[in-house]
């Protein structure tokens, strides 16, 4: 497992360039180095569903961007973990 490492994507958007940028505060490596999972941690005590709603968006981004297989959001103050699945093209 790798911490804090930065992400950084350029997509074209309807004749836009839109940049994304982050630091996922784990990923989890193959032996080869390949991601697997991208973990983020929260703090929040009693997150709302749009908070939570916020932050899949924020992981499946790392996803895209690493090219992970899927994502955890793990909400620390409370234990639950959140898995988010890479999208099926």
């Amino acid at each position: 497992m790798i911490p804090e490492i930065p992400v950084y994507a350029t997509t074209a958007l309807q004749g836009h360039e839109e940049a994304t940028a982050g630091i996922a505060d784990a990923i989890a490596v193959s032996a080869t180095g390949k991601p697997l999972v991208v973990i983020d941690w929260k703090s929040d005590v009693a997150p709302t569903a749009e908070t939570v709603e916020h932050y899949r968006s924020q992981v499946r981004a790392y996803i895209d961007i690493t090219d992970a297989e899927r994502g955890l959001i793990v909400l620390a103050t409370t234990g639950r973990v959140i898995s988010i699945e890479r999208a099926k093209l």
